[in-house]
């Protein structure tokens, strides 16, 4: 199995951004822990302040599945939750596949 990755981009609620960015940092730091995930970037546009990037990269894809079981993702997860007013786009990605679109909530907003 090859590494797994996720491209997020999130919106944010007016005024969220920080809060929401700011707990995705603390949390990045103990996915680090984790030993399964090489890289959890969180990443902000400067021309839209309530757009959010993550972008995550897995050893594989039962170590994200896993990991979406754990006590520190799902409090992440439900913490931020009220936070987000929708999703543009998450792709996923196999080590030797293209990204392909995948949308876990409906859509609010796309952005081009």
């Amino acid at each position: 199995m090859g590494k797994y990755r996720l491209n997020s981009s999130l919106i944010v609620k007016k005024d969220q951004r920080e809060k929401l960015v700011n707990m995705l940092l603390k949390a990045s730091k103990s996915i680090e822990k984790l030993g399964e995930c090489d890289i959890y970037n969180i990443m902000v546009s400067k021309e839209d302040p309530n757009l959010v990037f993550i972008y995550e990269e897995w050893f594989n894809e039962s170590a994200y599945i896993t990991s979406r079981s754990l006590d520190l993702i799902k409090n992440l997860n439900e913490n931020t939750k009220p936070m987000i007013s929708g999703f543009v786009k998450t792709q996923r990605q196999g080590l030797d596949d293209e990204f392909k679109d995948f949308s876990p909530f409906k859509c609010l907003n796309i952005i081009e």
